[in-house]
């Protein structure tokens, strides 16, 4: 490692106005760590160290992050090199396959979705409708979109082309149509438990404001603040307009350079650009969602992906969470009697889940 000033630089990158600020001598200590990382060219530089984590917007190029974060980008690594170890010991190793692995982190990312499946299953037996296949649409649509959002991953951190854009437009188009499905699956199943005749079969979905209504109206008061809530109306427009663009003028992807920075990429909005816009600023930080206006409206693809996943599970999981879905079971039958948490087997081992997801 080349020595530096280190007080120098350490002032230069907090801002500070001198080499003596309480700030600097608390950085000082760990400043040759990041330069040793940064002259290594290394990857990922994974930390406890709040000092260091305060500045991981000021050193773009070290990567610094936290525990939680450098065990998703190791795991995303794992993962594109198909490799779904979930715990190395000394003699062995306990791997899962690649459908089981994205199963379990599913199960694990929707713990509400134990009780509210059994619900559809139940119901099914005694109705002889298709409410399992809805219930089981819904997980297996979670599913792909965490494959989706993966496959975005993989490339996104590869060498950047025309081959790699296309690959991700290609997944994420796929995350967006999942997303929307697995919701509109969720909400065809609200519109049995609750016994609701209107709007028609084919508007049903939580974007509609007139079946909301009649969602709170057949007594859904708990469903109706989830659905109703801001935060979750200002999501579905921001999915919705990225979904709705394989109707329309489709999204496209650059290339993306900045000054010393190696090509990056970014999908461009054209339609619903301000809507895109609009709904990303009320549900947070819009560099949280990846959404810049670097050249009009556009996403960077994978943290976009990442965040409509994230966001989308949780929605999800809040909504079947909320569903009185005592009303889809048969008489004589009570919530008491559903699964209402994972089997106790070698699959879904408490240490299992947790390592899946805190790798995924």
């Amino acid at each position: 490692m080349h020595h530096r000033p280190w007080n120098t630089e350490a002032s230069h990158l907090l801002g500070a106005g001198s080499e003596s600020d309480p700030r600097v001598q608390q950085l000082l200590p760990h400043f040759p760590i990041v330069e040793g990382h940064r002259q290594a060219q290394r990857d990922v530089l994974v930390t406890t160290v709040r000092e260091l984590l305060a500045l991981r917007f000021r050193a773009p190029d070290a990567n610094i992050r936290t525990a939680s974060e450098g065990l998703k980008v190791i795991g995303l690594y794992l993962r594109a090199i198909e490799d779904f170890t979930v715990r190395a010991y000394s003699n062995g190793a306990d791997r899962f396959d690649r459908g089981l692995f994205y199963w379990v982190l599913c199960r694990e990312r929707l713990p509400s979705m134990w009780r509210y499946f059994a619900a559809c299953l139940r119901h099914a037996s005694v109705a002889h409708d298709n409410t399992e296949y809805l219930g089981s649409s819904i997980l297996n649509r979670s599913v792909r979109a965490l494959q989706a959002k993966d496959e975005v991953g993989f490339r996104f951190f590869q060498r950047q082309n025309n081959s790699t854009r296309d690959g991700m437009l290609y997944h994420f188009d796929f995350l967006t149509l999942m997303l929307s499905g697995a919701f509109d699956a969720e909400a065809r199943v609200a519109r049995r438990a609750y016994q609701v005749t209107k709007p028609a079969l084919r508007t049903t979905t939580f974007r509609n404001e007139g079946f909301r209504r009649a969602l709170e109206a057949a007594g859904g008061t708990e469903f109706a603040q989830v659905t109703g809530d801001s935060k979750f109306l200002a999501f579905q427009q921001f999915l919705g307009a990225l979904r709705n663009t394989v109707h329309s003028a489709g999204l496209q992807s650059a290339a993306f350079e900045r000054d010393g920075q190696p090509q990056t990429s970014i999908v461009r909005v054209l339609e619903d650009e301000a809507i895109v816009w609009s709904s990303s600023g009320e549900l947070g930080k819009r560099e949280d969602l990846g959404v810049t206006n670097v050249a009009g409206v556009a996403i960077e693809p994978y943290t976009c992906a990442a965040a409509l996943t994230e966001l989308g599970l949780f929605y999800i999981d809040a909504i079947a969470r909320s569903t009185d879905i005592e009303r889809l079971l048969p008489t004589g039958t009570t919530v008491d009697e559903l699964l209402s948490a994972p089997p106790d087997d070698a699959t879904f081992r408490p240490d299992f889940r947790q390592r899946i997801g805190a790798m995924g």
